[in-house]
């Protein structure tokens, strides 16, 4: 006895056995497009299930951090190398802090020496509140200072070390000082011409605080291949005859 197969009305036509109802295609035949649709939906609802809508309201995601950290020329074991990379890193950070218009509640610097090498070693981090909220170079740079001299261990030879920057908050959204209010004001607004320059003049044409800028922690970029699209003294010369 034949057994029934049902049918679906989708707008005066019938939909075949095996077949989907959009299009017509083949079931299991799911096109990359849809798929990856698919997906992002799925992930877009998990995210607003879990995080209240709110969080996203203020433009920044979740577990959001910035890092800034390189490896150096050469290893070192001095102090004032180390401090001097921490700055640059720190200065680096609160740039970008600025320009995405945030500010910082946790710092956390690290150093480690190069674990693929036979030699002693070390490596630590440790992480600070910042409190308030900041986005301003000196104040970060003194906490990353103050957090890298309770880490260094001397006898070590050091390649790298970093700086990192959580529990971002919108600059504008960041609770007003109950103290030193207009000095903060007056620091960001001396940060934003710093920025203006910089970005005008070109990259640390004004830095903040004297600090060596060359030495055994600066990055080598010796066979860096050449960056034609964004560098002018970079494109490609040819030579006709």
């Amino acid at each position: 006895m034949p057994i029934a197969t049902p049918s679906v009305n989708r707008g005066g036509r019938f939909a075949e056995p095996g077949r989907d109802l959009i299009g017509g295609r083949p079931i299991g035949k799911v096109g990359v497009g849809d798929l990856l649709l698919c997906l992002l939906c799925c992930c877009c609802l998990l995210l607003l299930h879990i995080f209240p809508p709110s969080v996203f309201r203020k433009g920044i995601c979740p577990g959001q951090l910035i890092t800034v950290s390189r490896s150096f020329g050469a290893a070192t074991s001095s102090l004032d190398e180390l401090r001097a990379a921490i700055a640059f890193y720190t200065a680096r950070a609160a740039e970008k802090l600025r320009r995405q218009k945030l500010a910082a509640g946790t710092l956390t610097v690290f150093i480690e020496t190069d674990r693929f090498r036979p030699v002693a070693q070390y490596s630590r981090g440790l992480t600070l509140n910042v409190a308030p909220k900041s986005d301003n170079t000196w104040e970060l740079r003194e906490l990353a200072l103050s957090g890298l001299a309770r880490i260094y261990k001397s006898g070590y030879d050091y390649p790298r070390t970093g700086v990192t920057l959580g529990a971002l908050e919108l600059a504008d959204l960041v609770a007003k000082r109950l103290w030193a209010d207009e000095w903060y004001e007056s620091q960001r607004r001396l940060m934003a011409a710093v920025d203006r320059l910089n970005s005008k003049y070109g990259r640390d044409t004004v830095i903040c605080g004297i600090f060596p800028a060359e030495g055994a922690w600066r990055t080598r970029f010796a066979k860096r291949s050449p960056r034609y699209t964004t560098r002018w003294p970079e494109i490609c010369d040819v030579m006709a005859r």
